[in-house]
């Protein structure tokens, strides 16, 4: 599947390019049949080109990470899709619960996860650990009731209700133990991690959503896909991962074996 969608990449790079170069060429035959120095003909049709496509990629027509920037991102970053919202991702991800043999969520509340609506994971996790002949794996990082960050003092200072916080944890933790059904194959620890980042691992992929905004987040911060990568290649799903199994570590010491 990596070669395939390198095969892709490439195939619409070089597509990419074409284009290009066919609408330059037209520009330039057209700007010739008025203009008579060939240079500054060449000139004004690649001015012309040039800003015909920043208008497209102001009117979003044209995505320029997928025209030209698709290959060294896989390369450099792994980043191989990145989504406008939470809302946009939620296809992909529910996909992923599907299918994925070991999943790492790292969560915050929760809500959006595994909540009383349109739950991405509490449905799909429930089926499959239900199944005694499946071999998923799931690990929960869930934020801890006492964290600093869901204090009195940290709801007022961004206009929130405390008491709905703690209610939405506990029913988030409900949620996350009903799916277990007391079974092994998920396992429960909670942290005290800031809210910077949600992250949900399937297998050799991970979800990255920022929390950029106070309210709504779901619908305006972007979810970056992140591939494994190949040997040899750069790719920040390493980092993310040392960085979920370094707070895991730290939450099974002070923990101890939960759920």
């Amino acid at each position: 599947m990596p070669q395939d969608r390198k095969r892709h990449q490439f195939a619409s790079s070089v597509l990419a390019s074409l284009l290009a170069a066919l609408v330059i060429a037209g520009l330039t035959y057209l700007v010739g049949k008025l203009v008579s120095d060939a240079l500054l003909a060449s000139f004004i049709a690649a001015l012309v080109g040039f800003g015909a496509t920043l208008a497209a990629i102001r009117l979003r027509v044209v995505n320029p990470i997928e025209l030209i920037g698709a290959r060294y991102l896989d390369a450099q970053t792994g980043i191989a899709k990145v989504y406008r919202s939470l809302d946009e991702a939620a296809p992909a991800l529910v996909q992923a619960s599907h299918t994925a043999r070991r999943i790492d969520l790292f969560l915050h509340i929760g809500r959006r996860e595994f909540g009383i609506t349109d739950s991405l994971f509490y449905q799909p996790l429930k089926t499959r650990l239900a199944d005694s002949s499946s071999d998923l794996e799931v690990r929960v990082l869930h934020i801890d009731k006492d964290s600093p960050y869901l204090s009195e003092a940290r709801a007022q200072e961004l206009g929130k209700r405390h008491d709905k916080w703690a209610r939405d944890v506990d029913y988030v933790r409900a949620q996350i133990l009903d799916c277990a059904a007391g079974e092994q194959s998920l396992r429960l620890l909670t942290h005290k991690e800031p809210f910077v980042w949600r992250l949900f691992f399937f297998d050799d992929e991970v979800y990255v959503s920022a929390y950029l905004h106070r309210t709504r987040n779901d619908e305006h911060a972007p979810v970056f896909n992140i591939k494994q990568g190949m040997e040899g290649t750069n790719s920040l799903y390493s980092a993310f991962k040392r960085y979920y199994d370094h707070l895991w570590h730290l939450a099974s010491i002070e923990q101890g074996s939960t759920h």
